[in-house]
């Protein structure tokens, strides 16, 4: 299992090899609490001034990818989501659930050949963004949304197979 992490510089390429998985905690302590997103000034879920990290998180970076060795290859982050959307329903949190991948302030943002499942909030979130790429990816999604962006500019997702009720 993996704590959340934050990428800090330019040109970045986080790749999860074939038959990796990149295990996202279960426990809410592992993951710092940062302030909401500019674009709600609370969180989302809960409104209070702060909310949990996402799992892969990059900020006021250009030229970050996160790749795989192709979507059967087993290339896998899985953000063990289900007992965040069940403390979520039950009113039980008292901050923002983390997002899976989230993109905030960058340029040029690439995610590709790699299955993504099981995220306790939005899957990826661009925000205030500008240049996303995502193409052969499997969002696989417990229970609602794949792909958020808010304010974000030029986004291009294509052979990207989404299962979900809402998006």
């Amino acid at each position: 299992m993996t704590t959340p992490k934050q990428v800090l510089h330019d040109d970045v390429n986080l790749h999860v090899a074939s038959g990796a998985v990149l295990l996202g905690s279960t426990l809410q302590a592992d993951y710092p609490l940062i302030a909401p997103l500019p674009s709600y000034g609370v969180g989302r879920d809960v409104p209070t001034d702060l909310r949990y990290r996402p799992l892969i998180f990059a900020s006021n970076v250009t030229n970050f990818s996160l790749t795989g060795d192709g979507m059967d290859s087993g290339s896998l982050v899985d953000g063990q989501g289900e007992s965040w959307w069940l403390k979520h329903f039950a009113k039980l949190l008292n901050y923002s659930r983390p997002r899976l991948v989230e993109c905030m302030f960058c340029r040029d943002f690439r995610v590709a050949d790699l299955t993504l499942q099981d995220s306790p909030f939005w899957t990826v979130h661009p925000c205030v963004h500008r240049a996303l790429t995502m193409g052969r990816t499997a969002p696989s999604v417990f229970p609602w949304s794949a792909l958020g962006c808010a304010c974000a500019s030029l986004v291009c997702a294509w052979s990207a197979w989404v299962s979900t009720p809402y998006s």
